[in-house]
Parts: C-alpha cells; structure tokens; sequence
C-alpha cells in the first residue's frame, strides 16, 4: 500500500477496492491490487543541500504527504536558508552565537576510543559547530561589505557633511556592525578553530592515532568494523556484527562533508577512507561511481528499497524480525550520504549524487 503513491501511471494500474472483492491486511495497511506483472515507481526528490547555498529565487521544495501521488506538482516559493536567517539577525544576537560556539569548542570535544557511534555523534557536533560559525562569519563580512560600499558611494559637501543618503544594497539589513578591530565582523576566527578541530579528530579517527587503528575491513561479509567489538559482539552496539552502520557512519559522513566542502584538500588526501564507510551504508551497484566498490560490498546494506525504509539490526536475531529502531538516525545517514556524494562527486558524476 506504500507503493501506491508513487508508482508510475496509477491511474491505468491501481484497482479501486471496490473493483476487487478481496481485501488483504499488511502490517502496512491494505494492499492495492495492480493491473500488470511489473510497475515502476517515480519519487520526487525533495531539495537537501548544507543549507546556505545561493538558490533561484524559485527552488522546487516536493511536499510530500501520504495522499500525494506522482501526478500531483510540487509547490514552488523562495527558500529561506541559512545565510538570508542570519543576516536578519541583531548583531547582538550574531555575536553572541559565536561566543557560544567557541564555548561550545572547548567541551565534549571527540575522543578517539569511544567507538563508531560515540565518536560519530562527537565529531558530527563539531562540524555542526564549525558550519555555524562559518555562516555567522561570512553574514558578518557580508554587512562589512555593504558598509564599505555606501562610504565609497557617499559624496561629502565642502563643509564635510554628507550630501547625500547612502543606498544601502540589496543584502542591507537593518543591523549595522561597528568597523572596528574588535568587531565580529572583521573575523572572528571561530569557525577556523572549529574546522582545525574537526580536521585533526576526523583524521586521527580514519587514519589511526599511531599504532592504533580504530576500523577494519571484513572480507567475509564486506564491511567497516569498528575494532571495539573484534573481541566483544555487543561492543559498540554490536558494530562487528553490522548492527546500526548507517546511524553509526551517518554522522562521520556529515563531518567528512562539512570538512571537505571547506576543505578540497581533506578529499584528495582522505576521500578514499570516507568512500569507505560511504560503501558500506549507502552502495547502489546502479548509481555508476566506484566500480571496485560491487567487490567489496554489498547493495544497500541497510536499505529496504520494497518498504522504502531501513532496517538497523544486523547479525543479531529479533523474535519480532529486525528493527528499524531509528528512523531520524536512519535520515541522518542518508543526508550525510548526500552531502558527501556532493562534494566528492558532484562536479563530474551528476548520476552518482542523485
């Protein structure tokens, strides 16, 4: 019954129930009987992206409801992201968001031998971190800029005083930033710290601090083992015997992401470890990319692509079956999946990010 509002000419294939004379009950409604031995399915890929990108004024954001169906039209109004927020923001309120995060900066930073799950959520904070200060930052120097503007464009009368009104331009807000030295504005430094921090963990975590490594590859059943459960299977919440991989990996795909779209550098030097965990949670043998990847691991580990959904557990048995236990985590995955797609392959292979 999930099918049902996505699938390709449902007009011509889906019986109304009143057509048919039986009734089958699934754990996910009542099922649609459907004309025909094969059907296609067709979902429009609502808009994900960092969230302060320059957009058309017009980006299609799908609304997606459990009456939609492939033949309804999306609505299209401005994007308000990340970058047009904070310029509405009080200069007050902007600073005060960057002294909180460089608090934030110097507590729960990540620690190595937490494990895949515990380091992920530590070094996915920290990139959230740097990201915000990032845009507080660059909202900051936009208001610099558009002050710099209106003193070259101002013409000054012989007795000094302004002869005419400045024009403010188009990014103008209503909040002014004193140019002075000690101004936010002039570049606060914060999101530099923070992308300094998230670089030095995210790399001694891929890379292995010294001797110690802290992720191994399974070649019997092709996966990323975090080393923590090689002598306990229910360390790392059972991480050696696949369970929770996309929520685990999830977050270290939003770090790489965040890092590298900073960063190039970080993907020439490390995007092959990334591409790793990438594989493990999110491989599509038809997506094209990474050919290598089809002999080290498997099609969507954790993805279900008939109930549209992942499941969590992995070699654990469950007497209810497996769990999807987290769906918001399970998202998560998939998000950081995409951004890292984006980055890592955006310029040059458009079908491998979709």
């Amino acid at each position: 019954p999930h099918h049902a509002a996505s699938i390709s000419n449902a007009e011509k294939l889906l019986l109304r129930v009143d057509d048919f004379d039986l009734v089958y009950r699934s754990i996910k409604g009542h099922m649609v009987p459907v004309v025909g031995n094969t059907w296609s399915y067709e979902e429009e890929l609502t808009y994900m992206g960092f969230g302060d990108e320059s957009l058309p004024a017009k980006t299609n954001i799908a609304q997606h409801s459990s009456s939609s169906t492939s033949g309804t039209t999306a609505s299209h109004r401005p994007l308000i992201h990340e970058s047009t927020a904070i310029s509405t923001l009080d200069q007050s309120i902007r600073d005060l968001i960057l002294q909180t995060v460089e608090s934030d900066l110097k507590v729960n930073l990540p620690v190595l031998s937490t494990g895949a799950y515990g380091f992920g959520k530590q070094i996915a904070r920290m990139a959230q971190l740097a990201h915000i200060a990032e845009v507080v930052d660059a909202a900051n120097v936009r208001e610099v800029d558009v002050l710099v503007d209106q003193i070259k464009n101002t013409k000054n009368d012989t007795s000094g005083q302004s002869s005419s009104k400045p024009t403010p331009s188009a990014s103008s807000t209503t909040s002014q930033v004193p140019m002075d030295s000690t101004s936010s504005a002039a570049g606060s430094g914060t999101a530099r710290r923070g992308y300094a921090l998230l670089e030095k963990y995210l790399t001694m975590w891929l890379m292995g601090d010294g001797n110690e490594k802290y992720l191994a590859y399974d070649a019997q059943l092709g996966g990323i083992l975090s080393k923590e459960g090689m002598t306990d299977i229910n360390a790392d919440f059972g991480n050696a015997r696949y369970n929770d991989h996309h929520f685990h990996y999830g977050y270290v795909l939003y770090a790489a992401a965040i890092l590298g779209r900073a960063n190039p550098k970080f993907i020439s030097q490390y995007g092959p470890f990334v591409d790793a965990l990438f594989y493990d949670v999110a491989h599509n043998k038809a997506s094209g990319g990474n050919l290598k990847a089809d002999i080290f691991f498997p099609l969507a580990r954790h993805k279900s692509w008939f109930d549209g959904h992942s499941f969590a557990s992995g070699l654990f048995p469950f007497a209810d079956g497996k769990s999807q236990e987290s769906s918001s985590e399970a998202v998560n995955c998939y998000y950081g999946a995409y951004l890292w797609s984006k980055v890592r392959w955006g310029a040059g292979d458009r079908k491998m990010v979709d």
